[in-house]
């Protein structure tokens, strides 16, 4: 129902409802802003960009940059706007020689990655989905904030396109300007990174328990 109200919305505001674009901004600006302060490494960074990105999304609705198919799902697509808005403020930084070097393959990384994972799977799945759905769970969503601010950039920002963007593999590639399977290598270490980081906070948790 959340979906089909937002398809309505965006659908209504691409055509000039100046009413339904507010309730779109209303609805939609949390995620925005939580998408950007786990791209952009804080809460500060990120506090003018769900203005900014609807300033686009306006635009795009408008014809005047790109577009807008009201066919598309709208939240997938306005999060692939908000990427593509944070992925430009870091290049601003002068980030992304370090960001968005091609990662050097390991022979352990070779072979083929999972790439239909979802947001209902796990941060730190690789292969075995329920238990390190279980280890995020248990973790608490506390403590997979902090583990995921603790990655390396060039690992945090595609897992963090990934999953909570929405973002496919191809769109992530294109976004940072990487090959698709440099793209896999770097969430696949990045849920590597994760597991080793939520595993020691569970077994305190247990211990204590």
């Amino acid at each position: 129902m959340a979906d089909e109200r937002l398809q309505s919305l965006a659908a209504s505001a691409a055509k000039g409802d100046s009413s339904a674009f507010a309730e779109l901004y209303s609805l939609s600006a949390r995620r925005v802003f939580g998408l950007c302060r786990h791209m952009l490494g804080n809460p500060e960074a990120a506090e003018d960009a769900p203005s900014e990105v609807f300033l686009k999304v306006h635009r795009a609705f408008q014809g005047v940059a790109g577009s807008y198919n009201p066919e598309q799902r709208f939240m997938p697509w306005l999060l692939s706007v908000a990427g593509h808005f944070c992925v430009d403020q870091l290049r601003r930084r002068g980030l992304e020689t370090r960001i968005f070097a091609p990662p050097r393959q390991d022979a352990d990384e070779a072979g083929d990655f999972r790439v239909g994972d979802t947001w209902t799977e796990s941060w730190t799945s690789t292969k075995e989905i329920n238990a390190h759905e279980r280890l995020l769970a248990e973790a608490g969503r506390d403590e997979v904030r902090q583990a995921l601010a603790a990655l390396p950039e060039q690992y945090r920002i595609p897992l963090v396109m990934r999953y909570e963007g929405e973002l496919s593999y191809d769109q992530i590639a294109e976004s940072l300007g990487l090959k698709r399977n440099h793209v896999a290598t770097l969430i696949f270490r990045a849920k590597r990174e994760m597991r080793a980081l939520l595993g020691p906070i569970v077994r305190r948790k247990d211990f204590r328990s």
